[in-house]
């Protein structure tokens, strides 16, 4: 693993005789290290040949050999593993903006709605035929102005009286969604959140809800589907793999489309459980672990090491020693993880060693 000297992993020591090994007591020598980045001779030297003291000078330069190469090896892989990480800190800040300024986008959307008057008569007269269609319509033209993927208005037991979609045929007019944990948080006069996979669309989406009062009485809930798709865009054609886990470590967005739905670490029967009520992932199951090893530490960040990324630009399928970092997502239970190859870092820890 990255952080051992070179030499370790070397495949032989070759002490190569230059001038046909002659029966006098000295001969030049030269030591060759095989197994390297690039094979190369490191000195040429003269050595006693009496067996004694050729073992000796030989266990000693061999020595000075590998102690120098090793401090030379962890000088050059902790400032190359420095500047890897502060990029990675720059990379991490820019993705944040990027998913912060989405979600402020679309959280204002329930509460503006539910400052309608279609909308809330809708939920004080939801048998009526005009009202039902008033509301659609409304709702139809909110959410193709706001690009959202639906919007839509519930009563208080969960059931959807009208919705954005009301004209296509995954419609949720007449669905019941009083499972999902953003109406029960609406329902409560609290703001809600949700990402989790559609049981009508079977497409995933980010859920935002907002408590639909009159007279300062809660009578319904506003709820908007927001598509973060289009985040993970960019993102598929970058160096480094990008992860989005929620609060259970289950990654939700992620420029690994394999990894998409599995789990940071293996889950506990209570959270599957949890994920189980509220169908979060529906249809996503059995959410297997990714299979991340963390093998060490270098400052805030991990070492881990990852399977086998197939089909990765720049042939990634052969990187499985990554540096690990996390940054929180504000205001949510969020995080973002990006894995930095750290095969620069061999190299150049490498280079500085055999410079030495």
């Amino acid at each position: 693993m990255a952080g051992l000297s070179p030499f370790i992993r070397l495949k032989r020591l070759e002490l190569i005789c230059l001038d046909g090994c002659p029966a006098s007591r000295h001969a030049r020598w030269r030591l060759r290290f095989s197994g390297a980045p690039q094979e190369q001779a490191i000195q040429t030297i003269f050595i006693d040949k009496r067996p004694e003291q050729l073992k000796m000078n030989v266990l000693l330069f061999v020595l000075g050999i590998v102690i120098v190469g090793t401090l030379g090896y962890d000088f050059g892989w902790q400032t190359a593993v420095a500047g890897l990480r502060e990029d990675a800190g720059h990379q991490l800040d820019s993705y944040v903006g990027a998913l912060t300024s989405e979600l402020n986008r679309y959280g204002y959307l329930p509460a503006v709605i539910a400052l309608n008057g279609t909308v809330q008569r809708v939920v004080l007269h939801p048998d009526d035929p005009r009202a039902v269609l008033q509301a659609n319509r409304f709702l139809e033209a909110a959410n193709r102005e706001a690009d959202a993927a639906a919007v839509y208005v519930m009563d208080l037991q969960g059931k959807v009286l009208a919705a954005s979609n009301w004209r296509t045929n995954i419609s949720f007019v007449g669905k019941d969604f009083a499972f999902r944990p953003y109406f029960r948080e609406a329902k409560a006069g609290r703001t809600g959140r949700f990402y989790g996979i559609g049981t009508v669309s079977h497409a995933p989406g980010l859920y935002f809800s907002r408590p639909l009062s009159v007279g300062g009485r809660i009578i319904g809930v506003i709820a908007t589907k927001v598509s973060l798709g289009k985040l993970v865009l960019p993102w598929l054609g970058g160096r480094d793999p990008i992860l989005v886990a929620d609060g259970k470590g289950i990654v939700f967005l992620t420029s690994v489309p394999k990894w998409r739905f599995e789990s940071l670490d293996p889950l506990p029967p209570a959270t599957i459980r949890h994920l189980t009520e509220t169908r979060q992932y529906y249809a996503a199951a059995p959410l297997k672990p990714i299979g991340l090893v963390h093998v060490g530490k270098a400052g805030e960040a991990s070492l881990v090491d990852v399977p086998p990324i197939a089909g990765r630009p720049g042939d990634k399928s052969r990187a499985t020693e990554f540096l690990l970092s996390r940054s929180p997502v504000p205001k949510t239970d969020w995080q973002i993880l990006l894995l930095s190859d750290l095969r620069p870092v061999e190299e150049s820890a490498h280079r500085m060693a055999l410079a030495l």
